[in-house]
């Protein structure tokens, strides 16, 4: 199992990252944090998708992974074998 853990506290905030992080998203993950009214919780989603990309090219994950939704929301990567909550 991979931990990885990113600091959004006001602090720490980098605008940048966050800029970035958010360009490299896939049109609908971008419709998904826009949704979000608080900042927090944006940040929070933009930087989600950040660390799960990154996770998944270390673990040997190269294209650019499409993610899907079954029918309850949970999101899955098919026919990989990666799981993620």
């Amino acid at each position: 199992m991979i931990y990885r853990i990113i600091n959004l506290n006001e602090s720490t905030y980098d605008k940048k990252l966050f800029e970035k992080a958010y360009n490299e998203m896939s049109p609908q993950r971008q419709e998904k944090a826009d949704r979000y009214q608080q900042t927090p919780d944006r940040r929070a989603c933009v930087f989600a998708d950040m660390l799960l990309r990154m996770l998944l090219k270390e673990a040997g994950c190269n294209q650019s992974p499409v993610f899907y939704t079954d029918e309850k929301g949970k999101p899955y990567l098919e026919g990989n074998g990666f799981y993620f909550s």
